[in-house]
């Protein structure tokens, strides 16, 4: 069950990080 789960979630969790790091970076580039 806990396989499952983090099979679920740990994906999710590294696609909400990669997208709020690019959405910095680019918030960083328009604002220079």
């Amino acid at each position: 069950v806990m396989g499952l789960a983090w099979s679920i979630y740990l994906p999710l969790a590294l696609n909400y990080l990669l997208f709020s790091f690019g959405a910095c970076l680019f918030f960083v580039v328009v604002c220079m």
